[in-house]
């Protein structure tokens, strides 16, 4: 008895997993860069070069989402243990279970996913929006995914197409106050009194907080130094010093990062 023979694949994986590195570094681009950066612009025609060399081989490029991983054909393709860097985390956790790309979204839909993903990966736990709210916006055609619902084990995929009917908070606002009952005569209620214009109540006062602690606990050295990297990156070799050469360079980084940083110098080796 023989064993069936294995499926030839279409493209080898490597080539799939060199086009999630590009998607990776283009969503790095879009974080730090605006859209008429020459570093952003390249970033953004590395991934179109990408996906049109996965194109001369298949039509559909399915892609499996796990928590720090994504698998085409049952290869990993892309995986990052740190889950605020990670694609894959940031799909997993809102419920997307698999993605599905075809011809033509290099054109503008990639850009556009990969801002949504942006958005919902700096997304605070209490926003109104989450990760599939942004998705359904954007009503993408090139792009298909499916998801699970959280709420329930188990559950069978939803489909894209699934229609929600939408409630809005001023229609919540409003089933409120008729199911609320009646103000018992003589009671005061801070409604019978004028506030100030510029009056915060105490969950505006805790969300300014959070985001201000958010703000000053960013590592902002590996931004500036993706900044630096991506600088030298774009300019020809013959017009930089001689003195900065690559040893140098990452000699030189390694010194100005603080000894109390461990992951700063690991990543300046990795880069440079």
């Amino acid at each position: 008895m023989t064993a069936a023979p294995v499926p030839e694949l279409v493209l080898p994986p490597n080539q799939v997993e060199a086009l999630m590195q590009l998607l990776s570094k283009g969503m790095r681009a879009i974080q730090l860069y605006l859209p008429n950066n020459p570093v952003y612009q390249r970033a953004v025609e590395n991934i179109r070069t990408g996906f049109r060399q996965i194109w001369q081989a298949t039509d559909d490029l399915a892609l499996d989402v796990g928590e720090t991983d994504l698998r085409w054909e049952d290869h990993v393709v892309y995986q990052q243990e740190q889950r605020s860097e990670s694609i894959a985390w940031t799909l997993f956790k809102d419920g997307v279970r698999s993605i599905s790309l075809k011809p033509g979204v290099e054109d503008v839909e990639i850009v556009r996913l990969l801002s949504v993903l942006h958005r919902a990966r700096t997304m605070q736990a209490d926003a109104p929006d989450d990760l599939l709210t942004l998705l359904w916006g954007e009503d993408f055609q090139f792009i298909n995914y499916t998801f699970r619902e959280l709420s329930s084990e188990g559950a069978a995929a939803i489909e894209k197409d699934k229609s929600v009917p939408p409630v809005t908070p001023t229609d919540v606002r409003a089933r409120v106050h008729e199911e609320a009952p009646p103000k018992p005569a003589g009671v005061v209620s801070t409604e019978d009194f004028d506030t100030t214009l510029y009056f915060l109540d105490d969950k505006e006062i805790e969300y300014l907080q959070r985001e201000t602690e958010r703000e000053y606990a960013q590592d902002l050295r590996r931004n500036v130094l993706s900044m630096l990297f991506d600088f030298w990156s774009s300019r020809p070799t013959a017009r930089c010093a001689p003195s900065w050469s690559r040893s140098s360079r990452t000699s030189f980084l390694i010194c100005w990062v603080p000894e109390t940083s461990v992951r700063s110098p690991s990543f300046c080796v990795r880069r440079g």
